[in-house]
């Protein structure tokens, strides 16, 4: 993990600096690569519909729901957790169960953190739906849902957020607070998505 400038003035600039690793590493992870050459394959498109199902579903409820800064996001949660679902209906696929994966983070910061990535991973979504749409072993699907409600998430809602983050997440233990919430959730899409990969090779 990169160790950011404490003197960075702004809250998202800081977690921005200090995930650039971790964001490079889930990136990869989650073939995004293959995704903006549509070239992902049905059965990563499922791996990787699973791992947001089981991250937008944990943080629906202990995230967005329970953090009053976080409660006008909400909405934006439900719909993501109910349209991923729908898509992996759709490719015969049994929902994972729900789990409270963000129970360590009971201070606003670690919350805004999660926050910070789930909702940058969302605006991130919308952007590849035009790819996913072209890959050929996903045209005979109607699966796409998770990714159009993405595209609902527009940069001045991003730029909302940042703003806000500034405001709730104020000094060096905040900050850090922050920073280590958002590192670990990197590190759950990650392990989710290898979980279910090495799963289906068994």
């Amino acid at each position: 993990m990169i160790k950011p400038d404490l003197t960075l003035s702004s809250a998202a600039a800081y977690l921005k600096q200090g995930t650039r690793e971790e964001h490079l590493l889930t990136e990869q992870a989650l073939s995004s690569a293959k995704i903006m050459r549509s070239e992902i394959s049905r059965l990563e498109y499922t791996h990787l519909l699973l791992t947001h199902h089981k991250l937008w579903s944990a943080a629906t409820t202990s995230i967005f729901g329970e953090e009053k800064t976080l409660l006008p996001y909400q909405p934006l949660a439900l719909k993501l957790q109910e349209s991923v679902g729908n898509d992996l209906t759709e490719l015969g696929m049994k929902l994972p169960p729900v789990e409270d994966l963000f129970a360590a983070q009971q201070q606003t910061a670690g919350k805004m953190g999660v926050a910070y990535v789930l909702l940058g991973a969302g605006l991130g979504a919308g952007m590849m739906l035009p790819r996913l749409r072209n890959c050929p072993e996903l045209k005979a699907y109607d699966a796409f849902r998770f990714y159009s409600s993405s595209a609902a998430l527009r940069m001045t809602d991003w730029k909302r957020f940042r703003n806000l983050l500034d405001e709730v997440v104020a000094g060096e233990e905040n900050r850090q607070s922050a920073l280590s919430a958002a590192t670990s959730t990197f590190g759950a899409f990650r392990h989710f998505y290898q979980s279910f990969s090495a799963s289906s090779k068994k």
